[in-house]
């Protein structure tokens, strides 16, 4: 199983000084959980990504915080990566029950939004939209290569209308109150973090960086085990952009521990950055010439022919290519059983244990059905 699939641990493990990590069950596109970042100061803590709206989700925060001896009033700042459910969908009520300032990338905006606002508006308001009526979402839109607009299948449209409401309950709109530059520093948790845009995977990823310590907090930007999906939806090369992005976290000096938004945390940024630049070939690889004419990947740089032998390993089977682990952490809270090592998944077998879900992606200019594990291969060569 992937790491990121593993369900949510109810032990609260401390992952470097003064950040603990909580991790929150989700349902999400195969995910079974989602990594919250505590991070510890005299005024209290600042949780990063807190999870799905929902009383689930919410009642989990509330426990691994009691496990934590962190009372809920203590939470003054609540830190969003990016725009997708699982990583603002509580901020809003948190922000509602405790006051609670909402950090972002100055670009944040969910889809709930209606419109982007102005500076003049963001000192103004609230750090909760007030809805009288479940917002609506924007689940189909144009693509930016032509062709069918983008959005998910019938059936995929059914099943989230039809727990629409239940979510709709529990969710409150964040608003950013304090915005983030890329390069821009601030404060948190008693460390001094440095703001790095990194577009692709949605246009408003923000992965924070403590020189100090060589803590990179990732987000969805570089996961441990399986890669995020590209954005079908912005105007530009998303993936062009996204390689772009992994290039400037690699350069970053002296990074010793990146903990993610899922799976576990680990220490070899350069190498995992290197493992998700070859998977990427390999699926621009199987594009058909017409789409590569149109702008798909054309900013992505190819992998070096030795670096792909090196990683992949010259007799063309795939390695065990999974990142090293973090030392083992401190833990607090109930362990039976201990860790759980993810089992050793080399890179060309993924599609031989594959249990994913599958899902309907646009593709090659048509509406295919392709995995979610991005293993390299089309449907047509998946033999399920």
């Amino acid at each position: 199983m992937k790491q990121e699939k593993e369900d949510a641990s109810e032990e609260v493990v401390e992952v470097a000084p003064g950040i603990r990590r909580l991790q929150l069950p989700i349902d999400f596109t195969g995910l079974g959980h989602v990594n919250c970042y505590a991070l510890e100061d005299a005024r209290g803590v600042t949780l990063v990504d807190p999870g799905l709206p929902g009383e689930e989700s919410w009642r989990a925060l509330q426990a691994r915080l009691a496990t934590a001896e962190v009372p809920l009033a203590r939470v003054h700042t609540v830190v969003v990566t990016h725009s997708h459910p699982d990583h603002f969908g509580s901020a809003g009520l948190l922000a509602q029950e405790t006051g609670a300032d909402i950090v972002a990338f100055e670009r944040f905006r969910t889809v709930f939004d209606p419109a982007e606002t102005d500076e003049s508006e963001l000192e103004a308001r609230d750090s909760v939209a007030e809805v009288d009526a479940p917002p609506t979402m924007r689940l189909s839109r144009p693509s930016p290569w032509g062709g069918e607009n983008l959005g998910p299948p019938p059936e995929r449209v059914a099943a989230m209308r039809e727990r629409a409401a239940e979510m709709f309950r529990w969710l409150k709109v964040p608003l950013r109150t304090v915005r983030v530059a890329d390069g821009q520093r601030i404060t948190l948790g008693g460390r001094s973090w440095r703001g790095i845009f990194t577009p692709g995977h949605t246009d408003d990823h923000l992965c924070l960086y403590d020189e100090g310590s060589g803590v990179l907090l990732a987000g969805d930007q570089v996961l441990p085990t399986i890669t995020p999906h590209i954005s079908g939806v912005l105007p530009d090369d998303s993936l062009g952009r996204y390689v772009d992005s992994l290039d400037g976290l690699a350069s970053l000096p002296d990074v010793s521990l990146v903990p993610p938004a899922h799976g576990h945390p680990f220490t070899d940024l350069s190498r995992r950055v290197k493992e998700i630049k070859v998977h990427h070939e390999e699926r621009l690889a199987e594009l058909p010439g017409d789409r590569r004419r149109a702008g798909v990947g054309q900013r992505h740089r190819p992998v070096p022919p030795p670096l792909r032998r090196a990683l992949l390993g010259s007799d063309g089977r795939g390695r065990d290519l999974r990142p090293p682990r973090a030392p083992p952490p401190r833990r607090s809270g109930p362990t039976p059983g201990g860790d759980r090592a993810a089992p050793l998944s080399p890179l060309r077998s993924r599609v031989d244990r594959c249990d994913e879900v599958w899902d309907r992606v646009p593709w090659d200019g048509t509406a295919t059905r392709r995995c979610l594990t991005w293993c390299g291969r089309s449907a047509g060569r998946c033999g399920r």
